[in-house]
Parts: structure tokens; C-alpha cells; sequence
């Protein structure tokens, strides 16, 4: 079976969600911190060790890794090169790392119109309208970017419960 991974890494943890390249999650698990700006190596074996448990949780071979593409939303990610030294360094068979909001964003409101705020360790604000993204304060693949979609403490706002995430939908 081929999967794809999702990775939703912030200041305080860093939760991955196994998907099957149909969508459906089939694994999640949590680990330490992965803000690539203040602890690359840290936030490396963090996102690692997350991909692992969630392959276990899934109960799949954790071996099948590097045979795995991932899409990560990374606090820190939108500051200097950092992104980029992390996809040199990461075991997936391919790596796409954005911005915690940028997924946060995407799990919020899908494709659509909208805006999120995230009040967790760290803080970030992203809006769409139109299809044009607004610069945010801290920047994707379908699956995994909704498996991604951060979680930890409950706002529900437009149906949608997002764990340290508000989010607005547009109105038509």
C-alpha cells in the first residue's frame, strides 16, 4: 500500500497523520517540538520520530519511509533558508515543506475564502480571498495537507473544530 505523510510541526510538538493516497488517515502520532528556526536537528528527529509512531499506530513498517512522500507545515519555516536545509536532510521520498499557517489555513477553510489565527506557542495569521493569499505573520498536496491541519486545544468555529486555530469562512 502506498501512503503519504502529513506533518503539522510547531514550538511545543509535532503530530503526523499516515494517509493513503486516497485521503484516508489511517495512523496519527505526536512527538517533541519541530520549529526548524529555533532547532533544526531537534525539530528533524522530532518530525521523525512522529512519521515512526504514526506508521505504528497505522501498523505499518516504519522501513517504508523513505519510499514516503510528506508535506510538512513547519513553524519557522518562512524565515531564511531553513526550509531548505531541512528537505536536504529529511528520509521522504519527496518533502514539501510550507509554513504552519499555510497548512493551518488549508485545514481551516479548504480551498475556499477565509482567514485563521494560530494561538499556540508561537502566532500566525493567514487570510485567501479570490485565490490570493495574504501575507501572513510567520506560508500541498490535498490529503496531506488536511491530515496535517494542526490540533491540540478546542475553538470550533463554522462547524470545524481546529485545535489552536481559529478560523473564519468567507461568505459567498
Amino acid at each position: 500500500m502506498k501512503f503519504v505523510l502529513g506533518i503539522d510541526g510547531g514550538g511545543t510538538s509535532c503530530r503526523a497523520a499516515l494517509a493513503t493516497v486516497d485521503g484516508v488517515v489511517v495512523g496519527r502520532a505526536k512527538s517533541g517540538a519541530a520549529n526548524i528556526r529555533t532547532d533544526l536537528t531537534g525539530a528533524r528527529a522530532n518530525i521523525i520520530e512522529a512519521a515512526r509512531q504514526a506508521f505504528f499506530a497505522a501498523g505499518a513498517d516504519p522501513d517504508l519511509i523513505p519510499q514516503t512522500p510528506a508535506i510538512l507545515g513547519l513553524a519557522g519555516a518562512n524565515v531564511g533558508t531553513y526550509r531548505q536545509q531541512l528537505e536536504a536532510i529529511l528520509p521522504f521520498s519527496r518533502s514539501r515543506v510550507e509554513t504552519d499557517a499555510e497548512i493551518a489555513l488549508e485545514g481551516a477553510v479548504g480551498s475556499g475564502d477565509g482567514a485563521m489565527a494560530i494561538l499556540g506557542t508561537g502566532t500566525a495569521y493567514m487570510a485567501r480571498k479570490g485565490g490570493n493569499r495574504a501575507p501572513s505573520a510567520a506560508g500541498v498536496s490535498r490529503s496531506a495537507t488536511r491530515a496535517a491541519a494542526p490540533a491540540s486545544a478546542a475553538t470550533c468555529w463554522n462547524r470545524r473544530c481546529l485545535p489552536m486555530t481559529a478560523s473564519v469562512r468567507a461568505r459567498p
